[in-house]
């Protein structure tokens, strides 16, 4: 295409969208057979975008179920039908004649920090406040098999390696922030704006949930503290068949003492 066209091949073929919707699409149609390698092209972006929804709408449906279990559970699919019509909704104005400039904005405020972020506090949470080694035990107790020369790999990841490479792509990525543009369209003052609000919208209720858990729970602060950074009483597999070992589920109901397992349940 840049012989054909004359030009250096960065002005050819830039990142961003116009790479999967304008230069691909124009080196597909000079290939032979070109249909094919277009209808295999899109279908492909079709997958790869279906594929990236299934974990979102799982996530989000599973939040919901463990947060009302006995509502929710039970209508698993129609909770499903409800998300997924919200979320076209709120994706409609992406498809109109400005979707772009929206698309544009979100992918660049939305996108990368808050996933950043987001993977951070993950992977702190599980090394640090859950525990690695706890963690990795769960997975034991699911696949049926230990080693411990392959757990020496994950612990570097999730302990040092990981951290460290995310932090580093946050703060390259804050430290070199510019402005998002278009083309050479430049977004006004009030789109910015709009981009830092959704950005503040999308992380601030993890401090808020966070102080809000610590606010409920009893005692000083630091037994709130070190309560809500505890797995509960409850956690544990979903199945009550898989509630073995340390996993065996001890609630308390007034005086009586019930501690369930795989085999009975037995009052003390």
């Amino acid at each position: 295409m840049a012989h054909i066209y004359g030009r250096p091949v960065s002005e050819v073929a830039q990142s961003g969208f116009g790479l999967a919707f304008i230069a691909y699409p124009a080196a597909l149609s000079k290939l032979p057979i070109s249909p094919l390698w277009s209808i295999l092209f899109f279908f492909m972006l079709i997958t790869l975008g279906l594929d990236s929804e299934f974990t979102l709408i799982e996530v989000i449906t599973t939040c919901l179920q463990d947060a009302y279990p006995r509502i929710l559970r039970p209508n698993r699919g129609p909770i499903t039908v409800v998300i997924c019509i919200i979320l076209f909704l709120l994706g409609l104005p992406c498809v109109t004649g400005a979707g772009i400039y929206w698309v544009n904005l979100i992918d660049t405020f939305c996108a990368g920090w808050i996933i950043l972020v987001a993977g951070l506090l993950e992977v702190f949470g599980l090394t640090f406040l859950y525990g690695g080694n706890r963690f990795i035990k769960d997975i034991e107790m699911m696949i049926g098999t230990k080693s411990t020369l392959f757990w020496i790999w994950w612990r570097a990841c999730w302990f040092f390696i990981t951290p460290a490479v995310l932090l580093v792509i946050l703060v390259w990525s804050v430290y070199t922030f510019t402005a998002p543009t278009y083309g050479l369209v430049e977004y006004p003052q009030w789109g910015i704006a709009l981009g830092w609000c959704m950005t503040a919208f999308c992380l601030m209720w993890i401090p808020i949930v966070a102080v809000w858990k610590i606010m409920k729970a009893s005692g000083s602060f630091w037994q709130r503290l070190k309560l809500t950074s505890s797995p509960t009483e409850d956690w544990g597999p979903y199945l009550e068949c898989h509630r073995t070992d340390r996993y065996v589920c001890k609630p308390i109901k007034d005086t009586n003492v019930f501690v369930t397992s795989n085999q009975n349940t037995t009052r003390l």
